[in-house]
This record gives structure tokens, C-alpha cells and sequence, in this order.
């Protein structure tokens, strides 16, 4: 939405250059200092029966005192954190705003673990097909499989690249008290790799 991310770039101060890479779709993900509005551009991966393995870009802006994400399309991923909030017990809601986009990341990466498991019992049905009753179908199933793989194992070496560049760079917006977490989102990357 055009309007959107105007009001990014007006309202909010993003630099224009961060706008340009959320608006463009299939960015690989990075982290870009702009100052105090720093970008993270993220994957989401899922399985959908129609369309098969989606990755979807996620983009975070993390400002003084603020968090924006904007999806390709609206999806339930950050749906436990916003429940999290609106209980307002939550420690989400005593921390700053690099504690909100640790978590926001961290329910993204979650996603990776189901589809991780989903992929599994695919490649063990594929398994007894192949050793079973073989053919052209199951051939070219199992290519496409594993060129998913291939394109999720990229993502995620570049996500976990990105995590690794704002723990080590000084001017991230993760505090010292936060990148603890971040710590911990790396090892997460790595499970999936």
C-alpha cells in the first residue's frame, strides 16, 4: 500500500532507501543502520496446501520508542505477541522497543521450526514412495523438495548472517540487556539450518 509507505517515509522519518527495500519485495534478509530507524528485513516460510512452501518478506522498522512491521500480506504470525501485549502483564510491555522487534523476530523464526517438521513427514512419505512403487511423479515431487530446501537453507543463512551483524554492530538498536535474547534467536537460526 502506497499510502503506507508514504506515511513510513513522512510520518515516521524512514529513510527513503529503507522504503524502497520494503516496498520491493524479495529482498534477502539484512539489517541496515539509517541512524535511529534501522531496517531488518526478514523471511516467513510456511506451507500452504495450494501454493506449496511460501516465503513471504517481512519488514521491521525499529525507531525511538516504536516498531513497525509490514507483510506482504496480513498472516498470524505475530498474533501471539500482540496477545502478549493486550494482557498487559506481559514483559513486552514493560521493555523498549528493541525488546518488542527481539520478539517479533523470534515468533518469525518460530514459524521455521513447524515447517521444519512438516517437511520431514513430506520427505518420509516421499521415502516410502520412492522405495514402494517409484515413478516420473514422485521423481520430480521430490526435486521440488529439495530445491524448497535448498532456497529455505539460503534464507536462513542469510538471516542468521543479519542477527549476527546487529549483535555485533555497535550501532544497533538492540541494547546490551536485549542482545542476550538475540544470542539466543542466533542458536534458533542455526537449530533450523
Amino acid at each position: 500500500d502506497g499510502s503506507v509507505l508514504h506515511w513510513l517515509r513522512d510520518a515516521l522519518g524512514v529513510h527513503p532507501l529503507a522504503v524502497a527495500d520494503i516496498a520491493n519485495i524479495g529482498q534477502r534478509p539484512k539489517f541496515e543502520d539509517y541512524g535511529e530507524r534501522d531496517l531488518i528485513i526478514s523471511q516467513l516460510v510456511m506451507i500452504d496446501e495450494d501454493e506449496g512452501i511460501l516465503l513471504e518478506q517481512v519488514s521491521f522498522v525499529v525507531g525511538p520508542g516504536w516498531v513497525v512491521t509490514v507483510l506482504e500480506r496480513p498472516r498470524p504470525v505475530f498474533d501471539p505477541i500482540r496477545e502478549r501485549i493486550r494482557s498487559g502483564t506481559a514483559m513486552i510491555c514493560r521493555m523498549q522497543q528493541d525488546f518488542l522487534a527481539y520478539a517479533l523476530l523470534d515468533a518469525l523464526i518460530d514459524t521455521y521450526f513447524p515447517f521444519v517438521e512438516q517437511i520431514g513427514e513430506v520427505l518420509n512419505d516421499l521415502e516410502d514412495e520412492v522405495t514402494e512403487r517409484p515413478n516420473q511423479v514422485t521423481l520430480a515431487h521430490l526435486h521440488a523438495v529439495r530445491r524448497s530446501l535448498l532456497t529455505v537453507h539460503r534464507v536462513m543463512w542469510r538471516q542468521r548472517d543479519a542477527f549476527s551483524q546487529i549483535m555485533r554492530d555497535d550501532r544497533s538498536p538492540f541494547g546490551d540487556g536485549v542482545r542476550v535474547y538475540l544470542r539466543d534467536l542466533f542458536d534458533h537460526a542455526l537449530q533450523v539450518l
